[in-house]
This record gives structure tokens, sequence and C-alpha cells, in this order.
């Protein structure tokens, strides 16, 4: 599952974390990218919000804020769109 992907990205650069060189985003990022080519082909739309929400938390960390502030409101709109009123502030948190 997509999802499985992505929290298992955010867990892999916590958990990675080396407190000599810092943390591993790559590795976090490749999952995160598998998760989200994942996403695109599930015709499912129920779990993109949390996807979605997941991925951009750890592009805010690894790439230029704005990029992230985008992804954050696409969440917003796949949120409202599903009704998932929760995931939806979380990402209007954070965009």
């Amino acid at each position: 599952s997509p999802l499985a992907f992505v929290q298992y990205g955010n867990y892999n650069v916590i958990v990675g974390h080396d407190f000599e060189k810092g943390f591993h985003f790559e590795s976090g990022l490749r999952y995160v990218k598998l998760a989200l080519a994942l996403m695109k082909q599930s015709p499912t739309r129920a779990h993109d919000c949390q996807i979605i929400f997941n991925a951009s938390y750890l592009r805010m960390h690894s790439e230029p804020m704005q990029t992230a502030g985008e992804c954050f409101l696409d969440g917003f709109k796949a949120a409202m769109k599903s009704g998932d009123t929760r995931c939806a502030m979380k990402c209007a948190y954070f965009y």
C-alpha cells in the first residue's frame, strides 16, 4: 500500500539518523517517490491526503520549502474531496 511505503520512508529517516553524519533523507525519499507513484496507479482516493501529507512532511526537510508548500496544498484539496477534514486541517496548518 502507498501509505505503508510513505510511512516507512519517514520511519527510515528517523531511525537511520546518524549523529555524526545527520539524517539520511535520500533513503526515505526513495520510498516516498515509490509511494507517490503507487498512489497515482491506485483506483481509490481514500488515503491520498495522508500519503501526500507524509510525503510533503519529509520533502519539507529535504527540498526547498516552496515545493513542500505546494504539496501540502494538494493534500488539502485531496482531503476536502474525500471528506477527511482532520487531514485537511493538518495540511492547511503546514501550508
